[in-house]
């Protein structure tokens, strides 16, 4: 396996917890932020715990800020519904690197699109993933548990600016294993 990589989870539901758990599966290291806060307290102080297709008890990193998220990671995935896109890479354009790759789970919009270009307006190039779902599926069963339904075994993606699709596969499949078609 090769270094683990510290990946920022913006979100705290379901899906956000099911990456997180799929993500140290595989050696990486998880961070959530919550917008408000409210899905991560309990995790502050108790382990994450993850049952079904992925079982597995551990302390996650909470981020108190979309600042701290994006500083403390090689990589973001928001990984929430739809309509809370915007706000949140509202939240996260400021202090998104150059180059810093953002994964959008489960793209329902243009919001790849919309990214792209609040990041040009800061002067910032940084590859954006799409996926056309999430990587797990389940349900939060409590304050710190999570059941993992599924893990999918392949999962389209597109990337932004597609010269770094192939980058972003291998990203994906370092973080995730090979389950990615890109599209």
């Amino acid at each position: 396996m090769s270094d683990p990589m510290r990946i920022g989870i913006a979100g705290a539901g379901s899906i956000a917890l099911g990456t997180a758990a799929a993500l140290h599966q595989n050696g990486h290291v998880a961070m959530l932020w919550s917008p408000l806060g409210a899905g991560t307290k309990a995790l502050t102080t108790a382990p994450l715990c993850a049952s079904g297709a992925i079982e597995a008890e551990f302390m996650v990193a909470i981020a108190s800020s979309a600042k701290q998220l994006v500083d403390e990671n090689d990589a973001v995935i928001i990984a929430l519904p739809a309509y809370g896109h915007q706000t949140v890479m509202d939240a996260l354009t400021p202090h998104i690197r150059a180059d810093q790759h953002i994964i959008i789970s489960s793209h329902a919009s243009l919001g790849a699109v919309y990214l792209t270009q609040a990041l040009a307006a800061r002067g910032v190039h940084a590859p954006i993933t799409a996926w056309g779902t999430t990587i797990v599926t389940g349900r939060r069963q409590g304050d710190a548990a999570v059941q993992v339904n599924t893990l999918r075994a392949r999962v389209d993606l597109c990337t932004v600016p597609d010269t770094e699709s192939a980058g972003a596969l291998t990203l994906c499949q370092r973080l995730f294993g090979d389950r990615f078609q890109p599209r």
